[in-house]
C-alpha cells in the first residue's frame, strides 16, 4: 500500500481521532478499576468487620456475582483500551511510514 495518495492532513486527523479515543478509553479503563477496586475493598472491610478471617472475606468476595460481573467489565474495558492503544500507535506507524516515503520520493527527484 502506497501512502503517497494520502496527504498529511488525512493522517494528522486521523492520529488526533485516534490520540482522542485513546486518552478516553484510558480515562474510562482507570475509573472502572478504581470502582472496582474501591467495592471490592469496602466488601472485604465489611466482612472482615463481621468476623471473617481476611482470606474467607477475600473468597467470598471473588464468589459473589456482583464482584464477577464488576470484574469482567473490568476487563472488557482493558481490551478496549488496548485496541484504541494499538490503533493510535499504528496510526503513528503509519506517519512514520509515510514522512519516510516521501523523503524517498523528494531524495529520488533530485
Amino acid at each position: 500500500m502506497s501512502l503517497s495518495n494520502v496527504s498529511a492532513d488525512v493522517l494528522l486527523e486521523q492520529a488526533e481521532t485516534a490520540s482522542e479515543e485513546y486518552a478516553e478509553s484510558q480515562r474510562t479503563y482507570e475509573q472502572k478499576k478504581i470502582q472496582t477496586e474501591g467495592w471490592e475493598s469496602m466488601r472485604k472491610k465489611a466482612l472482615v468487620s463481621a468476623g471473617s478471617s481476611v482470606a474467607a472475606a477475600s473468597i467470598e468476595v471473588k464468589t459473589d456475582p456482583e464482584w464477577q460481573g464488576n470484574y469482567m467489565e473490568l476487563i472488557d474495558t482493558q481490551i478496549e483500551f488496548g485496541l484504541k492503544k494499538r490503533k493510535y500507535d499504528l496510526i503513528l506507524e503509519a506517519i512514520g511510514c509515510w514522512r519516510t516515503e516521501q523523503s524517498t520520493i523528494r531524495a529520488l527527484g533530485r
